[in-house]
């Protein structure tokens, strides 16, 4: 990875909410609606970060019947959250247990 795109890398990553979904689905996936609840955002403004880094290659997603699932594809993210003191066991969120599969 040169400058350039080490850059173009954290300016994606340099974002409250894309941070915090990072967070979220750094310990399994997580479907739309468990972050949207997760975050208290609405769906609109989740699934638009979720859609940028999915083009950066950072998170992947599958469907899963009519949902749509997220996990880490890009886990050289891992200790950039570590060097930042990002709560990665709580996602980020103030959890301390993940959520609920959604069925």
């Amino acid at each position: 990875m040169d400058y350039e795109e080490a850059a173009d890398y954290l300016k994606v990553l340099a974002h409250p909410t894309r941070l915090r979904l990072v967070a979220a689905v750094s310990k399994g996936e997580r479907c739309v609606s468990n972050l949207q609840d997760l975050l208290e955002l609405k769906q609109a403004n989740v699934s638009q970060h979720l859609a940028i880094l999915g083009r950066t290659g950072i998170l992947t997603s599958r469907r899963k019947g009519m949902r749509t699932c997220y996990r880490l594809a890009d886990e050289r993210v891992l200790p950039i959250l570590e060097m930042l003191e990002v709560d990665v066991m709580a996602g980020s969120c103030g959890m301390s247990e993940p959520l609920a599969e959604d069925n």
